[in-house]
């Protein structure tokens, strides 16, 4: 990272301009990535360890990952497990019912144990 000094004479109260280098952009690049991931990954087990024994409502897998109940929270969070086959809607024909809640599939299942494996973690 570079930081300009001001010389003397320049306006003090102009701030200095951080210019950063390819190099330096690609490390932080790379490290906020993998915190990013790990972060999501995660919250997916989380959520997934939530409803491993019995389905659950949005609000229920939201708060097991420690998020509020709103629908941003849903969409980063819940919509792509239903995406990629990890969880699924016990009433499928309506998804905006209050009664809606979400159950772990056989795939979810599958990740869940390969994590348990991996981690030497019980996945319940």
């Amino acid at each position: 990272m570079i930081i300009s000094v001001p010389e003397f004479g320049e306006n003090p109260a102009k701030p200095a301009r951080i210019v950063p280098t390819p190099q330096v952009e690609a490390q932080v690049g790379e490290q906020v990535g993998e915190q990013v991931s790990e972060q999501v990954s995660e919250q997916k087990i989380s959520i997934l360890r939530a409803c491993f024994d019995n389905p659950k409502g949005t609000a229920d897998l939201l708060r097991a990952v420690g998020l509020a109940a709103v629908y941003l929270n849903y969409q980063r969070h819940l919509l792509p497990l239903l995406g990629q086959g990890l969880i699924e809607r016990t009433i499928p024909d309506k998804p905006r019912s209050r009664l809606q809640k979400y159950r772990l599939t056989a795939k979810g299942r599958a990740v869940l144990a390969g994590w348990a494996k991996g981690a030497g973690k019980n996945p319940s």
